[in-house]
């Protein structure tokens, strides 16, 4: 497993907190970086499925595989950015269309609410003598 993030780099220790053990650790990163099952990514740590599993329900466990979640998705950050300028200009009017939303959504440039538009009355009659 070559896609494997080195484990210095993500052991982190809260003082004070309860740790994750080193071949726990391992699991977590295995899932993260591979995308893996959890039977694999407790198998390459040496660990049972249950194990890892039950694990997983600890909220100390839990919060080392979510901080581990979001550094993978802030690393992931400027490749998704790139893609989505490049899709900025592609030939398809719709993809532009839903990439510029996109953009301006995550910029904070969202569409008006139908709620707070301003309705005006109109009265249409049709004379049919």
């Amino acid at each position: 497993m070559s896609d494997l993030i080195p484990l210095a780099k993500y052991r982190e220790k809260p003082s004070g907190k309860a740790e994750v053990s080193d071949s726990l650790e391992l699991a977590l990163v295995t899932l993260v970086s591979t995308g893996c099952t959890q039977e694999i990514a407790a198998q390459t740590a040496g660990l049972t499925r249950e194990h890892l599993c039950r694990s997983l329900s600890k909220p100390h466990v839990a919060a080392r595989y979510q901080q581990l979640l979001r550094d993978r998705l802030s690393a992931m950050a400027p490749k998704a950015l790139g893609t989505v300028e490049n899709l900025l200009d592609c030939d398809s009017s719709y993809v532009r269309l839903q990439s510029a939303i996109a953009v301006m959504d995550r910029v904070g440039l969202r569409p008006v609410e139908a709620g707070n538009l301003q309705t005006t009355e109109v009265t249409i009659n049709i004379d049919l003598s």
